[in-house]
């Protein structure tokens, strides 16, 4: 496969991010010779993995190295981590070079101490958005599974590949079937799915709300500048101009908007940590966003208070 045209990279894995279609490998995992009693305390998600696996994702080795081809040949016992079990096993130290025990599979499972030679940057694979498990990466003949998932890198239209690794495996076995044949965006476009639909159903809550305040303010506004007639009356009357009875008259109804959007902004401050499991690579709290609303909620808000109030006034001067 790595010999097909337009394939930069190829390798595989016992279990792609985001594919549900099997049971996760999970177990203990724990530093060679830790107490009894620490051994059962951490866990994580285990997987038999290539070389080309990490090239094929564009994996970034935060120290250390990949695989290479004899040790995946021999099954030697070695084994690459994610950044988050390297911080939980050895927080402030180099991980490399130091021995774990870790799940394995020999025919049946078992555990077996490895070394670890590289630490990668931990890899999504159940959630955008949550806190996952640190991860570990063993050599397949270390740790044979029964499933394997080839991952291959290209620049091209992975549509303009499938014919070609169909006909590829077929000429190694033509009874061996080749399913599952989809682009990693797909799975990436499942995993967001979640957070899309609450995106969208917090978008639409938050347009009806501001609908009703528009409505609401605009009603009281009309209702309060209604009931002020005399009272603007008496001040034309004695003597004050239109824009002075239009200063007026907006300040009033525009007070008790600044007064909601600065105590709107302070509890954003306070609620938006809480919505922090729902984002994906966005900040829980960023300035120009909150800015950008508070300003938003206060062009709405004048809107909504100086146009009736614009509109009344020239009703009541032509009344009067």
């Amino acid at each position: 496969m790595a010999a097909l045209p337009g394939v930069d990279h190829a390798g595989f894995v016992s279990h792609l991010p985001f594919d549900d279609s099997l049971p996760n490998w999970y177990d203990y995992v724990w530093q060679n010779g830790a107490a009894k009693d620490e051994q059962n305390a951490l866990m994580a998600d285990h997987r038999a993995a290539s070389a080309g696996f990490f090239n094929s994702l564009g994996a970034h080795f935060v120290t250390g190295r990949n695989f290479d081809s004899a040790e995946e040949m021999s099954g030697r016992r070695v084994a690459i981590i994610d950044d988050v079990l390297a911080q939980q096993l050895w927080p402030g130290q180099t991980a490399v070079g130091k021995l774990i025990n870790v799940a394995a599979q020999h025919g049946d499972f078992g555990r077996a101490v490895a070394e670890v030679i590289g630490v990668v940057k931990h890899i999504d694979s159940h959630s955008l958005s949550l806190g996952e498990r640190g991860q570990v990466y063993l050599p397949y003949r270390m740790a044979s599974r029964a499933n394997i998932y080839f991952v291959l890198r290209t620049e091209s239209s992975p549509a303009y590949l499938i014919p070609m690794i169909r006909r590829q495996v077929a000429g190694l076995d033509k009874d061996l079937p080749v399913a599952a044949l989809t682009a990693m965006d797909d799975y990436l476009l499942q995993a967001r799915r979640q957070s899309r639909f609450v995106a969208v159903l917090f978008a639409s809550l938050a347009a009806v709300a501001l609908l009703l305040s528009w409505v609401g303010i605009y009603g009281v506004t009309v209702n309060s500048m209604t009931r002020r007639t005399r009272e603007i009356g008496i001040r034309i009357a004695l003597g004050a101009s239109s824009s002075h009875i239009f200063k007026l008259a907006s300040a009033a109804g525009l007070r008790p908007i600044f007064a909601g959007a600065i105590a709107g902004l302070g509890l954003s401050l306070g609620f938006t940590p809480l919505l922090s499991s729902l984002l994906f690579r966005v900040r829980a709290v960023s300035a120009p966003i909150l800015a950008g609303v508070f300003l938003f909620l206060l062009l709405v808000g004048l809107m909504a208070t100086l146009i009736p109030t614009a509109k009344v006034l020239r009703g009541h001067l032509r009344n009067l």
